[in-house]
C-alpha cells in the first residue's frame, strides 16, 4: 500500500494530538500553591485551560485532516494558532513580571485573558483582540501572521475556502467537478504542515511556562514579591 504525503501528515498530527490528550491534567491541589497571592493560581489555571482547549482543537483538526476536509481542518488549525498565541503571551507576561515586579499588570493580564468577553452586553470586561497576540508571535522570527491569514482564507467562504478547495474545471470534457481528492491536496498539505508546527510550538511554550509559574509561587512564598 502506497502511503501518500497527506497520510504521513495525518499520522503525525494524530500522534501529536493523542499526546496532548494523554497528558491533560484533571485537577490540581489549590493548597499546593502559595496562599500569599492568587496570581500563581490564576497563571496555572490559565495554563491548564489553554492545554485543554488546544488538545480539543488539535485532535479534531487532525481528524478533519484524516477525513480530507480541508476547510474544517484549516478553521480548527487557525484556532490552534490562536491558543498557541495565548500561551506565548502568558509566558511573556510572567517573565516580564519577574523582571519588573509589576504585579498589577500581570494580574490584570491574567484576569482579562481568563474572564474577558467580546460581547459588549457581557458582565465581563472587554476581551483582548486575539490578533494582537497573533502579531506578537512575529517577534519569534516566523511568519506567524502570514500563516494565520492563509488559514483564514480557507476558513472563510472566499476563493480558497470555496472554489479553490472544492471545485475543478475540466476544460477538455467541459465539465465541473466537485470535492475531488486531488483538488483538495494542496490545501490539506498546507494545513497539515501548519498544524504540526503549531502543535510543536504549543508543547514548547506549555512546558516553558512551568518555570515562571514556579518562580512566581516561590517569590510570593519567601516574601520577595508581595501583592497588595
Amino acid at each position: 500500500m502506497v502511503t501518500s504525503a497527506i497520510d504521513v501528515l495525518v499520522s503525525e498530527t494524530l500522534e501529536r494530538a493523542k499526546h496532548f490528550k494523554k497528558n491533560l491534567s484533571q485537577k490540581f491541589e489549590i493548597a499546593s500553591l502559595t496562599l500569599n497571592s492568587k496570581i500563581p493560581f490564576k497563571a496555572l489555571s490559565l495554563r491548564e485551560v489553554l492545554l485543554h482547549r488546544f488538545a480539543d482543537q488539535s485532535e479534531v483538526a487532525a481528524l478533519a485532516m484524516e477525513s480530507r476536509n480541508p476547510v474544517s481542518a484549516a478553521t480548527l488549525t487557525r484556532g490552534c494558532m490562536e491558543t498557541l498565541a495565548r500561551i506565548y503571551e502568558e509566558n511573556v507576561a510572567m517573565e516580564r513580571c519577574l523582571k519588573d515586579k509589576d504585579l498589577d499588570r500581570l494580574d490584570g493580564f491574567l484576569m482579562n485573558r481568563m474572564f474577558g468577553a467580546r460581547d459588549k452586553g457581557s458582565e465581563w470586561e472587554q476581551a483582548s483582540n486575539i490578533l494582537g497576540a497573533i502579531d506578537k508571535m512575529e517577534k519569534l522570527g516566523v511568519p506567524f501572521r502570514r500563516n494565520y491569514d492563509r488559514l483564514s482564507e480557507l476558513a472563510h467562504p472566499n476563493y480558497a475556502g470555496g472554489l479553490g478547495a472544492y471545485q475543478r474545471i475540466d476544460k477538455k470534457e467541459f465539465t465541473l467537478h466537485f470535492g475531488e481528492p486531488k483538488t483538495m491536496e494542496p490545501s490539506l498539505k498546507m494545513v497539515g504542515h501548519l498544524l504540526i508546527g503549531t502543535q510543536s510550538a504549543f508543547e514548547h511554550f506549555y512546558n516553558a511556562s512551568e518555570m515562571p509559574i514556579r518562580k512566581l509561587n516561590e517569590c510570593f512564598e519567601d516574601g520577595s514579591l508581595k501583592h497588595g
